[in-house]
């Protein structure tokens, strides 16, 4: 996964937001349907060293895309 990086284009507001690679690990399996359990799972096997909860970080970070009105909790 090592260089793996998304940048999102919010077309409403004209920003771009970059992601490093777990937070594309993680967008990416938004666009795949996989649900949050499913993302952390996969999160837990994939980055072995990623630091703190990753249930944590990963539902902090579906909070922030959803404020920021770039996903929605309806999909």
């Amino acid at each position: 996964m090592e260089g793996d990086k998304t940048v999102l284009l919010d077309m409403e507001s004209g920003q771009y937001f970059g992601m490093d690679p777990v937070a594309s690990f993680v967008w990416n399996g938004l666009k795949e349907g996989k649900a949050p359990a499913e993302i952390v799972a996969r999160i837990s096997e994939e980055f072995t060293d990623v630091p703190g909860s990753a249930q944590a970080d990963v539902l902090a970070f579906l909070q922030e895309l959803s404020d920021k009105k770039l996903i929605s909790p309806n999909g």
